[in-house]
């Protein structure tokens, strides 16, 4: 009569009386299909796990790129800042086109175009070219081949009307 009233209140309870375990009822299919559950779930975690690891990896090997660019650029933008310096501290006579050193420090060239007799263009570039900067220098009063920077002189841009004579071996200068 009690079983009879606890299977009342406990429906789930099936053929299991007081006392007996669910799983055990009906002859333990119960626990052989609890069984998987758990198995399922861990596999999941784990190609959850191994999808993030993949996606972290790819976000840190584009971000390594952009971090050896960004290298590379600064890099080449001190080489071409140091064969502007160079420059700064070289002889350079008067001419009509330019004149090009390599430059020892940087590994760079320095050129420079006289544009009159006291005025003229300096250009740094760096090792492998990819960087150029300029500079605007006056020639030094009482001191031949001997220039100086223009306060607020520099750029990255050429100043030159025409493209072509940027570059000093297409000038024609």
């Amino acid at each position: 009569e009690r079983a009879a009233a606890d299977r009342h209140f406990y429906p789930g309870l099936g053929r299991a009386g007081v006392g007996e375990s669910p799983a055990l009822a009906g002859g333990g299919k119960f626990m052989n299909q609890q069984g998987g559950s758990p198995l399922v779930m861990v596999l999941i975690l784990l190609l959850t796990g191994l999808l993030l690891l993949q996606a972290g990896s790819s976000l840190l090997s584009s971000g390594m790129a952009g971090i050896s660019d960004e290298y590379q650029y600064l890099q080449d933008y001190y080489q071409a800042q140091s064969s502007l310096q160079w420059g700064l501290h070289q002889r350079w006579p008067v001419q009509d086109s330019w004149q090009c050193r390599s430059s020892v420090p940087s590994g760079g060239q320095s050129c420079l175009l006289w544009q009159t007799a006291e005025q003229g263009l300096l250009r740094g570039e760096s090792l492998n070219g990819e960087k150029i900067l300029w500079r605007h220098i006056v020639a030094v009063p009482g001191r031949a081949e001997t220039i100086m920077a223009q306060p607020r002189g520099w750029t990255d841009l050429c100043p030159l009307a025409l493209a072509r004579q940027c570059t000093p071996s297409e000038s024609g200068l």
